[in-house]
């Protein structure tokens, strides 16, 4: 195989062939370095703990534990997954009509949960199930604007959440 290789890498004496060459070796070294770029762009992010101040103030004021945010659809979307450890105060905080964004604490911008025409907001409510379960809201994030790394605060009707880590 090493011996085939070598054999059409040698200069034919044609400037046409061995400009042809030229090209095809300065394209494949292009397109590995592309590669490995692109590559190294979807390495995984390591997960961020919050702090326990923050699960304890959640766990107080609504009755949940806030598992973690991050990016979800290109970025458009920010998916908050929480864990109901106080059933009761859980669905009293996170009932229908109950007003939930999110507030990114650099710009101030209000991130709603997005509302569909035929499946209604994208959040799971603690309606049923057990303490211990985990459910999801999803949020807006026009242009990509709350990258990992960046600071929010979760409203929950009165209740404030600051200093939520995205990861």
């Amino acid at each position: 195989m090493r011996m085939r290789i070598r054999e059409q890498m040698k200069y034919s004496g044609d400037p046409a062939k061995d400009a042809a060459k030229r090209i095809l070796i300065a394209v494949s070294g292009l397109m590995a370095i592309v590669s490995l770029v692109m590559l190294e762009g979807c390495a995984s992010v390591k997960p961020v703990k919050q702090t326990d101040a923050q699960h304890t103030t959640a766990t107080e004021a609504a009755g949940i534990k806030i598992e973690r945010i991050h990016p979800s659809a290109g970025g458009q979307m920010l998916d908050m997954r929480y864990r109901v450890v106080d059933r009761e105060k859980a669905i009293g905080a996170i009932k229908r009509g109950a007003q939930i964004y999110l507030i990114d604490q650099s710009s101030g911008t209000n991130l709603p949960v997005p509302d569909m025409a035929k499946v209604g907001k994208l959040l799971q409510r603690p309606d049923q199930g057990a303490n211990d379960k985990v459910f999801w809201i999803f949020f807006s994030n026009p242009g990509a604007r709350v990258k990992p790394g960046d600071k929010v605060t979760l409203v929950i009707d009165e209740i404030r959440i600051k200093d939520i880590l995205v990861q």
